[in-house]
């Protein structure tokens, strides 16, 4: 199951894989409608109202989407809970991001284009909440450090994560960093961030490509 309790584009405009469409905020009495059980499993994407004036869809309440969860019926679910705007770098703000009760596994994402460029409100979104939590002033270039604090803080990337949920991060657009630097990413974060479970070096557009997955004392 993909869904959301933000917003997300139109599945007219990205194409999110999937095989059934589930609309409106009610679940529905059989569950298996909401699911096609072939052989082999599907994707259900669940959406709640079009905001046809942004091309986007809202999720159902996250209420909602924790009560699927606990009647079992997908194997997985994915939830997407804050948006960074199209920009490489995200910190949350005062009212984000909107978890489900009963997450277990929170992945953070971090686009690497961001490296090397000034950190201003076209690599960062929510430029303040980013300069307060790394202490950088307007402009300065965002390097690993800078990530590093934007990934440990406690209202960093990870603010509002459940404590006993595994923390992943996915560092995308690792095409964007030579292949030495690719190389030391995945063992630098979880040497750096003790929450990390796993960090994944990845480049997810065009085609998915994974260079490298580490987890912790594995």
């Amino acid at each position: 199951l993909i869904t959301t309790t933000t917003h997300l584009q139109l599945p007219s405009v990205r194409n999110y894989g999937y095989d059934t469409l589930h609309t409106g905020n009610i679940i529905p009495v059989n569950l298996e409608e909401m699911s096609d059980r072939r052989d082999g499993g599907s994707t259900t994407f669940w959406y709640n109202t079009v905001i046809a004036a942004k091309q986007q869809v809202s999720g159902p309440d996250p209420e909602q989407i924790t009560k699927v969860a606990t009647l079992g019926s997908f194997d997985r679910i994915l939830v997407e809970v804050d948006g960074s705007r199209g920009r490489p770098l995200k910190v949350p703000g005062e009212h984000e991001p909107v978890i489900p009760v009963g997450t277990d596994t929170v992945i953070g994402v971090v686009g690497l284009d961001c490296l090397g460029k000034p950190s201003d409100s076209s690599t960062v979104h929510r430029i303040d909440q980013y300069r307060h939590i790394t202490g950088e002033i307007s402009g300065s270039v965002i390097n690993l450090k800078t990530l590093i604090a934007a990934v440990k803080a406690e209202n960093g990337i990870f603010k509002g994560a459940p404590v006993s949920a595994a923390k992943i991060l996915l560092l995308n657009q690792a095409d964007t960093v030579s292949q030495g630097c690719r190389s030391t990413l995945a063992d630098y974060f979880l040497s750096s961030i003790p929450a990390l479970e796993a960090v994944v070096v990845a480049a997810l557009q065009p085609t998915a490509v994974i260079y490298d997955y580490k987890v912790r004392n594995q």
